[in-house]
């Protein structure tokens, strides 16, 4: 092996780089910052310009690492789809190989059919990325993490002596993985219990909303089904609207992971009656100086704080306007009140109200009234 890596460079002790790099994978799990430098090391040593570190669940990314790769291709990767089997056929070809097996793209597609695919076209080919060494590093069904090294136009596909170099590589990054993943799941662990002991009502779940733990307290929302609930492992919004909010939280949460960055959002979530409400903190637990990223889980902290009233409705679906009018008619305001006190047009205030009515399932001031007063 050390004859065969020596001649990769002239007068270069290339076994040395290879246990640098090696070097540089054992300590990222401890320094994320580190996993940038130590990806673009194992793709100079395989002869390409950039390394990526990807994790999909299901086609979706919950991780997505460049070394030498700028985070513009990184993110156009993941808008484009990058990470979904149908649409970028290496990730397709990779999840029909076994862990650790390298492969390229002459190995499943000919070059008249990847000059006409749309992702080579589109993107691959843009961003000087037409070939790549590639292997899956975890596979079991709907997960996948892989190990790619992105190769130009000029360096082309990746000959024997660099597939050498990367099979010696890639155990050392799969156990760096399970590394990282042990050290923020016990992290995780530490934190439920925390809140156990405070007797917050808290959940931790993947990008993707997959429950992975939950406080007693936790557990008896998502038994209730009122606000939030457990649909086939995942954690769901019983409102259909405020599903979408949580939903779009929780992948915030997950883009700052994969950036190494905390990212935390607020939002209010209803039950389907709208007669009920909880303020949800969605949070990612990794940062710059404690996680990979999309190996951590998301935190989700249910609380029922006071909140301004306006804010409530506008988190109900109302317009800002509508939301004023209607705290106005919660203080027992009538119509032409509200329509002098703004100073509009009396018809523009009561097909407003009729708008608030039908957004908040009421029909009738005094029943504005009701729900008001149950949700203060």
């Amino acid at each position: 092996m050390l004859r065969a890596l020596a001649e990769i460079g002239e007068g270069v002790d290339v076994e040395d780089r290879v246990r640098e790099a090696v070097a540089r994978i054992s300590e990222a799990p401890l320094n994320p910052e580190i996993w940038p430098v130590a990806l673009e090391s194992v793709a100079r040593l395989n002869g390409g310009w950039g390394g990526q570190l990807l994790a999909a669940h299901h086609g979706q990314p919950i991780l997505n690492i460049g070394g030498g790769v700028s985070s513009d291709i990184l993110q156009a990767f993941e808008d484009r789809g990058g990470t979904d089997p149908r649409i970028n056929p290496r990730v397709g070809f990779a999840m029909t190989m076994r862990p650790m097996e390298i492969f390229t793209d002459t190995d499943f597609i000919s070059d008249e059919t990847r000059r006409r695919h749309p992702f080579y076209q589109e993107f691959l080919d843009q961003v000087g990325a037409p070939y790549c060494s590639m292997a899956a590093l975890h596979a079991h069904p709907g997960d996948q993490i892989f190990a790619v090294v992105l190769r130009s136009a000029a360096q082309g596909p990746p000959d024997a002596i660099q597939k050498r170099v990367m099979t010696r590589l890639l155990p050392e990054l799969a156990q760096a993985v399970r590394f990282q993943a042990r050290l923020e799941s016990r992290a995780a662990i530490m934190t439920m219990r925390a809140f156990e002991g405070l007797a917050v009502p808290a959940l931790l779940c993947e990008r993707s909303g997959k429950l992975i733990a939950a406080t007693s307290q936790g557990d008896d929302l998502l038994s209730e089904q009122k606000i939030v609930a457990s649909r086939g492992g995942y954690l769901r919004a019983v409102d259909a609207t405020s599903h979408a909010k949580l939903s779009s939280a929780l992948s915030r949460a997950g883009a700052g992971m994969e950036r190494a960055e905390r990212r935390s959002s607020s939002v209010l979530l209803f039950s389907a009656a709208r007669d009920a409400w909880l303020s949800a903190e969605v949070a990612s637990l990794a940062g710059s100086q404690d996680g990979l990223g999309g190996f951590a889980p998301i935190l989700v902290l249910f609380q029922r704080k006071p909140s301004p009233p306006l804010d409530l409705l506008s988190g109900m679906g109302l317009t800002r306007a509508e939301a004023e009018i209607a705290s106005m008619m919660g203080d027992g305001r009538r119509p032409g009140d509200i329509a002098q006190a703004r100073g509009v047009a009396l018809s523009t205030v009561r097909y407003q109200v009729r708008t608030i009515y039908a957004k908040l399932g009421v029909n009738r001031q005094v029943e504005l009234l009701a729900l008001l007063r149950s949700l203060g």
